[in-house]
């Protein structure tokens, strides 16, 4: 089965991948390795309700820029 990364978003706007915070720009490279091991690969962000708009917009296009179209989003609160 594809493996389901996950990219956490909390309100704070920090980016977690692999319980580790990241900037925004090593997003892609983590996603581009995924993509290579699995192509099939998806990508599941958990972004708060409160997490900043433009945050999870730069996530979503670093994620589609490492090619992985298949995104989940799931918010919390």
């Amino acid at each position: 089965a594809p493996e389901s990364n996950q990219i956490q978003i909390p309100d704070s706007g920090e980016i977690w991948v692999d319980n580790r915070p990241v900037d925004v720009r090593p997003v892609r490279a983590n996603v581009e390795r995924l993509s290579a091991i699995d192509p099939e690969s998806g990508v599941l962000i958990l972004a708060d309700a409160r997490a900043p708009t433009g945050t999870l917009v730069a996530v979503v296009d670093q994620v589609h820029l490492g090619g992985i179209y298949n995104i989940t989003f799931s918010t919390t609160n």
